[in-house]
């Protein structure tokens, strides 16, 4: 079967695209680049048969593997620093070093349909309103503490 030349693929779909929602047009692209995700691994010899459906088993793997090593662990955007405490119990070498950054203001743009500006801020926090960043100690247990407050630009009042 021949594919249509790309000229008539866009003829047909910008008319149609003109009537989907922004979170359909989101959902394709994601799609799409599973696709593209898939053929990447392929060219590179990993195996694709193997799935997650939760990114807590995929870093059970991960943790196997490098769990008595010493690691330095940055998470950038921590949210609420659920992944980073699950890497504080999963990692056992006593020189790891676990830091988490996050601006708590929430997205500074749009960022996806359902992901608008301030998505992901942390209300209630106000005392770390004008750091961009603030760097998290995540310690054995899996509780934290403010370990370094980073001022990289100050944000306005």
């Amino acid at each position: 079967m021949a594919l249509l030349p790309s000229s008539w693929i866009k003829y047909f779909l910008t008319p149609l695209g003109a009537f989907l929602l922004a979170r359909a047009i989101y959902s394709l692209n994601a799609s799409i680049g599973y696709l593209e995700l898939g053929r990447w691994m392929r060219a590179r010899g990993y195996d694709t048969r193997r799935q997650f459906s939760r990114r807590e088993q995929l870093f059970d793997l991960v943790g196997q593997q490098v769990r008595d090593r010493e690691v330095l662990y940055l998470e950038f955007g921590v949210f609420q620093g659920k992944a980073t405490r699950y890497w504080s119990k999963i990692l056992l070498n006593s020189k790891s070093k676990l830091h988490g950054f996050d601006s708590i203001e929430g997205l500074p743009e749009n960022w996806l349909p359902h992901r608008q500006k301030g998505y992901f801020a942390r209300h209630g926090t106000e005392k770390f309103r004008r750091s961009t960043t603030t760097e998290l100690l995540f310690s054995r247990d899996g509780s934290t503490r403010l370990y370094e407050r980073i001022n990289v630009r100050q944000s306005a009042p």
